[in-house]
């Protein structure tokens, strides 16, 4: 019967088990659940890392991430998102691609790096398990792993961490010292606000 089949499924892709009294969620299960992840991408992921593929390379072959990728090849859109590439200069060089349709792209590798995240330290991957979760904050923010520290300041986003980045500038202390760099990104006041 269906009932059946769709456990049966759910056991082969580890999210149930059966202990011969009953069923139970297993613990790559329960993050699975947690993370939102539909059956497909559990068993891609489930697969992927049983044959230890590249995590990057897991989350931008996953069903979902495929079906927003619109069939075009998106690695080189999410590194150079990364990177500080502008939207409007990714999308000059796109073929398919719009801005919603990007938008979507950042959501849903977000949603899936973070759901790989989850699903790793469930499955005691803690080493790697940090990896994915710096691999989802980039992606999520769109900057490089030495901007990040920046986006923690009230009033910086984006913009004014790649800018600050670009100029040599990391973090809170570094703004505070390099001030004269700081004030051509952030204006006097706000560079003051900051280091008070």
């Amino acid at each position: 019967d269906v009932l059946h089949q769709n456990l049966e499924e759910l056991r082969r892709f580890e999210i149930l088990g059966f202990d011969g009294q009953g069923w139970f969620i297993t613990e790559y299960g329960r993050a699975v659940g947690y993370s939102y992840l539909d059956i497909q991408s559990a068993g891609h992921y489930i697969q992927g890392l049983k044959q230890n593929h590249n995590f990057r390379d897991l989350i931008l072959n996953s069903p979902k991430v495929k079906e927003a990728s619109k069939g075009e090849d998106i690695g080189w859109m999410i590194d150079a998102w990364i990177a500080g590439m502008s939207e409007n200069a990714i999308l000059k060089r796109s073929q398919r691609f719009g801005y919603s349709d990007f938008a979507r792209l950042i959501s849903t590798v977000s949603w899936q790096s973070f759901g790989l995240y989850r699903i790793m330290k469930a499955l005691d991957m803690k080493e790697e398990a940090k990896r994915v979760l710096v691999y989802h904050l980039q992606v999520r923010e769109g900057v490089p792993l030495g901007a990040l520290p920046l986006l923690e300041i009230p009033g910086i986003g984006r913009k004014r961490a790649l800018a600050l980045y670009n100029a040599g500038i990391h973090n809170k202390t570094e703004i505070c010292v390099n001030v004269k760099a700081s004030v051509k990104v952030l204006g006097e006041k706000m560079v003051r606000y900051i280091c008070s």
